[in-house]
């Protein structure tokens, strides 16, 4: 083409189609995709839509014909009501039919109340029966029953009134006896098995599952009057019942495990009925077979139970079942056969296996009669059922079991139910020939009370009593007859290994029996004075006594040397016993029977010894170093004296954690550095040392007290203690206890520091001289001796001179107890020091000082005529309530006698042959431990200032005794003290004055010899470990030529100064005159 002007152009080029876009082929594929999903959604949008709306005039068209029906249903219904007579059966079919089609679980009850109001119409009969009567009908019937009874059973528990639980069970009532409808009713050759099918449809439908919930949702507000009018309107218990007489017509395990998890798991099921009724109900209850079926599955019916527990999370639906079979079954127990006996015993022996002890505890069990009495040593308690204590911890601890429940479980102990008991297990099987059969039978018995004492501490006290002394049984002796001559008890002698005995499940029985005879023993020695101990009322003989000495310490010595393997929650071969258990047991018997012995001498010398002196030097090595280890554990912990005191008392008096009452961990734990050792040796030692430390020699233990106590004053001692003491006291001679008190009384634990002293004497003048310690000793044997005089009012004396704290009301007012705390710290400096005073305490007051509680065993230290009265009551043969006593004591204070309840309501609670033995418990415990117990806290808080509790626990209380001032058996050692008597002035051992000298003591008797051994150091006994440890030295220094002279002595330095005397006969007499004239410097 050519344009106009002039020369060719380029041509344009023209696209006719339209812009197009460049795309590759991965993007087209997007593309594509993207628009067909959103066809596809748009899709199913139009198709979901149609069916929603398909559904929704679903919907529409069934609720209008659920209306329509419904408004038919009740329109027929009225006309029924309204003429029962025209009333057909296929009516009642018709009317069950559309009420069926349009009613649902939560619809509203008032058309359930309405149908049950037609169906109860009566023409001639109810015309709910009408279909069953013709058997055209039968199956539809039943069919629709099927569907109609489920509501009628789930509506009934949360009906706001209970006309309308009434109406509803009325309907299940008429169905469950259509068997005794006469046959002008239902006239059929398939009766029985219409009421097979009915009975199986209502039982399914969860029948007894309503009567539970109904229980629990009426007793919501815990109101048993409002129980027992609501169940009695209905009747419910007693349909139950019915059900079980039924039983032939229904699945038996099915109708079983419900009635036993619903209904008898009930809290105290028979406080639910009136009179009539609990006879009506126990009268057609089959409890045997019932037994026999728990015996058989209570396996399955504990994994049910475990799923149902979810609902009632506060109740422990085994404790339900245990009190309710004892419930029904003791008046069979009382009447029943043999056989009946071991079959419930067996079963409550199950079912305590698997139940905790946590779910015994009461909340107000401290206001029960027999209110658990502390054991006797609080460490005892610190070491028993580790388990149970630490089931408390868990999540179930707000467990709360009904008085009503337990109540019912104490029956268990009631004396009747024992002696039944007793009588068709143990007695009948005594003289059987079949030695096994005896065993099992006599197993069954033991394994349920041991059981029960185990499970539930706060009644064990009063189970162990009822067995005791309850008439016509003899158990204790039985027992040991059982035991004396088993396999077991002559392995034990024998010392084989106790992990093969706990191992061997052959042993279980044996084991058993043995436990609960240990218990037994353990809790009647509390209540046998030594008179009684020694006398033929004694059962177990001496020899016996002994064996059983021998057996104990045989089993306790092993538990803790085999610590390592035997852990506390590791159980006995097939039994009910753990080694927490054995560790209660077994060492708390023994430490009875140990503390017995030496208080009067019943076993050979050396019976209780276990670990030789041999070993002293190890032991000591052992204790320093776990002292060490206490120590810093302290510091890091910044823990102080009443941390320990605390700790040291957790339990017993000194207590009112109810935590006391079950049982503790055993703490049973090595401190770091020992455990860092790993040595065997240490920790078996450790734990002997820590519970039955009386296997070491006394001696031994001794050392080991000086030793720990000799590193505390390293530890405490800094370089200039001496010429800077902690305190420094000036003492008035004639106001020795004031000015200490005011002086001393604050330091605390500074006392165990160096207390210089100055006298000022009756001229109010300073005495010359300086403390070098023998100040302060004639300080601190004038002090005890000053304040414990009766005169002081702080303590009073028993007929046989030894002190305890002054239980009048006055000797509790806070001043005194703050004297009470400073002379607790006098004597631990005396201990500490290692200065022997001559002051004898009461055992009850001594055991004190190591934690325990005192019994009646001990009463005779304090009051041997009380004592005697009290075994008269418990050993009178007529009728208790004639000496008319009551729970309740009169105090004289003042002058004036006040009575003072010792139990709750006291005064009113008279004292008879079943709780005699309680009484005496508690006025045991009153006179022993109540009365004394804020002196006896004052003063071990003092105590422990000086002395760290764990020392004083390697010894008993003659053994503490013994330490305070000496051993009062030990002869004195004229050898060993002359080879530790030092010389001043013109002697020496070679002089003639000393030889005349040891002449003459060598001739004194031994009376004499105390003498002159309390002249010089100012205490008649030797020192414990010889005169080697006596600090300051004997000593004996001239004191002139002057033959008329007497001997005299400075007893705060232990000196004698002894004339030059040139005679034997002027030496023996003038000795002996100053020996016996009780003077020291006056004679001078």
């Amino acid at each position: 083409m050519y344009g106009f002007e002039f020369g060719a152009y380029k041509t344009r080029k023209i696209n006719l189609g339209g812009k197009t876009n460049q795309q590759d082929k991965k993007s087209l594929l997007k593309n594509t995709l993207a628009e067909r999903k959103i066809r596809q959604e748009n899709k199913l949008k139009n198709k979901s839509a149609t069916k929603i709306q398909a559904f929704w005039r679903g919907r529409k068209e069934y609720e209008e014909l659920k209306r329509s029906l419904r408004k038919e249903w009740k329109k027929e219904c009225k006309e029924i009501l309204n003429n029962p007579e025209s009333c057909d059966i296929e009516n009642v079919i018709g009317i069950m039919r559309k009420f069926l089609m349009f009613y649902k679980t939560n619809s509203r009850t008032e058309d359930l109340e309405f149908m049950c109001k037609t169906l109860l119409t009566k023409k001639n009969v109810e015309i709910i029966l009408l279909p069953l009567s013709d058997d055209d009908f039968i199956e539809d019937s039943i069919n629709q029953l099927r569907m109609f009874i489920p509501y009628c059973i789930q509506s009934i528990p949360y009906c706001e009134k209970s006309e309308k639980q009434k109406l509803f069970f009325s309907i299940i009532k008429i169905l469950m006896t259509i068997n005794i409808q006469p046959k002008n009713v239902i006239y059929t050759y398939e009766k029985d098995n219409i009421h097979k099918n009915i009975l199986n449809i209502i039982l399914n439908a969860g029948l007894f599952n309503m009567i539970n919930t109904l229980y629990y949702n009426i007793s919501f507000d815990n109101d048993d009057n409002k129980i027992k009018q609501e169940l009695k309107k209905l009747d419910l218990f007693n349909y139950s019942v019915f059900f079980l007489e039924m039983r032939n017509k229904l699945d038996i395990n099915k109708l079983y495990k419900s009635f036993i998890v619903d209904i008898f798991t009930i809290p105290a099921l028979p406080n639910r009925f009136d009179i009539k009724g609990l006879i009506n109900f126990a009268s057609h209850l089959p409890f045997i077979p019932l037994l026999e079926y728990i015996n058989t599955n209570l396996e399955d019916i504990v994994n049910y139970i475990e799923t149902e527990a979810n609902i009632y999370p506060n109740n422990n639906l085994l404790v339900n079942l245990l009190s309710n079979i004892v419930a029904f079954g003791r008046s069979l127990i009382l009447k029943g056969t043999n056989s009946f006996a071991v079959l419930y015993i067996t079963v409550i022996n199950k079912i305590l296996d698997k139940i905790p002890s946590r779910y015994f505890i009461l909340d107000d069990q401290k206001n029960l009669l027999f209110n658990h009495i502390e054991s006797d040593d609080s460490s005892d308690e610190d070491e028993s059922d580790d388990e149970n204590a630490m089931d408390i911890k868990e999540k179930e601890e707000d467990f709360i079991l009904d008085q009503s429940v337990m109540k019912w479980i104490t029956y268990l102990w009631n004396d009747q139910d024992i002696q039944a008991l007793y009588s068709k297990i143990v007695d009948v099987n005594t003289n059987n020939a079949n030695n096994e059969i005896i065993s099992e039978e006599v197993h069954l018995f033991c394994k349920l009370y041991l059981s029960l004492i185990l499970k539930i501490p706060t009644y064990s006290n009063e189970i162990l009593s009822i067995l005791l002394y309850t008439k016509n049984i003899g158990l204790l002796s039985k027992l040991w007859e059982f035991t004396s001559t088993s396999t077991l008890v002559n392995e034990i002698i024998s010392q084989t290994p106790i992990t093969k005995l706990i191992s061997n499940e052959n042993y279980s029985t044996q084991w058993c029996i043995l436990s609960l005879f240990c218990k037994m023993l353990n809790r009647q020695l509390l209540t046998m004075g030594d008179d009684e101990f020694f006398s033929e009322q004694n059962t177990l003989n001496i020899n016996n006594i002994i064996k059983i000495s021998i057996l104990v310490r045989n089993i306790s010595y092993m538990i803790y040397m085999n610590y390592d393997s035997l852990n506390d929650d590791m159980m006995i071969q097939n039994s009910n016993i753990s080694i927490a258990n054995m560790k209660s047991i077994y060492p708390q018997l023994l430490r009875q029977l140990y503390t017995r012995d030496s208080r009067k001498k019943f076993t050979k010398d050396n019976i209780w010894i276990m670990i030789s002196e041999n070993e002293q030097d190890s032991l000591i090595r052992m204790v320093l170093n776990e002292e060490n280890s206490i120590n810093n554990n302290e510091e890091n912990t910044q823990s102080n004296s009443n941390n320990e005191f605390r700790s040291m008392f957790s339990g017993g008096i000194f207590s009112n954690d109810q935590n006391f009452l079950f049982n503790q961990n055993s703490n049973d734990s090595i401190s770091s550095t020992t455990d860092s050792v790993k040595d065997n040796f240490y920790k078996q030692r450790i734990l002997i040392l820590k519970h039955i430390p009386f296997v070491i020699p006394f001696e031994v233990r001794v050392n080991m007290f000086r030793a720990m106590i000799d590193q505390d004053k390293m530890n405490r001692a800094g370089p200039f203690e001496w010429v800077n003491p902690v305190a420094r006291a000036t003492i008035r001679r004639d106001r020795i206890f004031e000015d200490g008190y005011a002086q001393l009384n604050n330091l605390g634990r500074s006392l165990r520091q160096k207390i210089q002293i100055s006298f000022i004497n009756e001229q109010g003048l300073p005495e010359a001289g300086i403390d070098g310690g023998g100040v302060f000793k004639e300080f601190l044997t004038s002090i005890t001796h000053q304040a414990f005089d009766m005169d002081y009012g702080l303590f009073l004396s028993t007929s046989n001179q030894c002190l305890y704290p002054n239980p009048h009301s006055y000797a509790r007012q806070s001043e005194r107890l703050k004297y009470y705390e400073f002379l607790g710290r006098i004597l631990g400096k005396a201990l500490y020091e290692g200065i022997l005073v001559d002051v004898f305490f009461a055992s009850f007051f001594l055991s004190k000082w190591l934690g325990r509680i005192s019994y009646l065993d001990d009463l005779p230290s304090l009051d041997e005529n009380l004592y005697k009265g009290l075994l008269f009551i418990k050993n009178y043969q007529g009728n208790i309530e004639d000496l008319s006593l009551t729970f309740a004591i009169d105090d004289e204070q003042f002058g004036k006698a006040e009575s003072v309840d010792l139990i709750a309501n006291g005064s009113s609670i008279p004292v008879t042959d079943v709780n005699k033995i309680q009484y005496i418990y508690h006025m045991a415990n009153y006179k022993l431990n109540t009365q004394i117990n804020p002196q006896c806290k004052a003063f071990f808080r003092g105590l422990c200032d000086l002395i760290e509790p764990r020392w004083l626990q390697m010894f008993n209380q003659q053994e503490l005794q013994t330490l305070i001032s000496g051993s009062n058996d030990a002869s004195v050692d004229i050898l060993d003290l002359k080879m530790n008597t030092e010389y001043s002035g013109v002697y020496d051992e070679n002089h003639p004055t000393i030889k005349l000298f040891w002449q003459v003591v060598n001739d004194l008797t031994e009376e004499q010899k105390r003498k002159l051994i309390k002249f010089v150091t100012s205490c008649p006994r030797p020192p414990l470990l010889g005169f080697k440890t006596l600090q300051p030295k004997f000593a004996i220094r001239d004191s002139g030529n002057d033959q008329e002279r007497l001997p005299t002595s400075s007893t705060c330095i232990n000196l004698l100064k002894l004339p030059v005397y040139r005679s034997y006969a002027v030496m023996k007499s003038k000795l002996i005159y100053s020996i016996s004239s009780d003077a020291g410097f006056e004679l001078s």
